[in-house]
């Protein structure tokens, strides 16, 4: 959640196989996600804010993480 990553301010977690960092600009109230490549090249994620109903219709197969 939005809190959990503003208390900590660094979260590194892998999802599926992958290294993912989410951390907390506390100036612009935003967080910011990386992905970390086996090569060592890093990418920004950028969210895609939408509603779960708009996404199962598109991608029926997509798992639920819990």
């Amino acid at each position: 959640t939005l809190d959990a990553v503003s208390a900590e301010e660094r979260i590194q977690d892998v999802i599926g196989g992958v290294k993912i960092l989410a951390q907390y600009d506390k100036a612009t109230e935003r967080v910011r996600f990386t992905r970390y490549r086996e090569s060592g090249e890093t990418e920004e994620l950028i969210p895609l804010y939408t509603f779960w109903f708009a996404w199962v219709a598109q991608y029926p197969d997509t798992g639920l993480f819990n």
